[in-house]
């Protein structure tokens, strides 16, 4: 079981980190038209708990539904009687739950990260970008922001949120 868990929270957190990176201009739109950070990071998280808590769902009801077809298959054996510990299904659901939340932690931290401005400049770029390779630099200590795509060696500026 608790390589189960394991395996399903890299899986989830994979999902997510995919997400976010295609996502990008998505995230840099909703950035740019005042979504806070800790509103997008509340936005990963819930996406992390929908997905982990589907999953438990979906795992939960296969389950049931194999074993009941399981004890209808041995029932000449002796075995007749179905008990679902409906405790420990719902300790499993909380801890999906928990998991979810813990699953995005990273991936919410990378999405709050983009700034209002390099998410404004991906959005105007539009598809003059799709087929280049950009590499975003933030320079901290001047509080610029700037977009370079790495294909055309063209540089934009931007101011970054002080």
């Amino acid at each position: 079981l608790g390589l189960a868990l394991v395996i399903a929270v890299l899986g989830i957190v994979n999902t997510l980190a995919l997400s976010i990176i295609e996502r990008t201009r998505e995230i840099g739109l909703l950035r740019a038209v005042g979504v806070t950070r800790s509103q997008l990071r509340r936005m990963v998280a819930l996406e992390s708990v929908v997905i982990a808590v589907l999953g438990a769902l979906l795992g939960v009801v296969l389950g049931i539904g194999f074993g009941i077809a399981l004890m209808y298959a041995v029932r000449d054996e002796g075995l007749d009687v179905i008990a679902v510990p409906w405790g420990q299904v719902v300790i499993f659901l909380g801890l999906a739950v928990l998991i979810g939340v813990l699953a995005a932690v990273l991936p919410a931290r990378r999405a709050a990260r983009l700034d209002r401005d390099v998410g404004a400049f991906l959005v105007l770029a539009g598809d003059d970008l799709d087929d280049h390779a950009v590499a975003i630099r933030d320079f901290r200590d001047v509080g610029t922001l700037a977009v370079e795509d790495v294909d055309r060696g063209f540089l934009a500026g931007a101011q970054g949120e002080q």
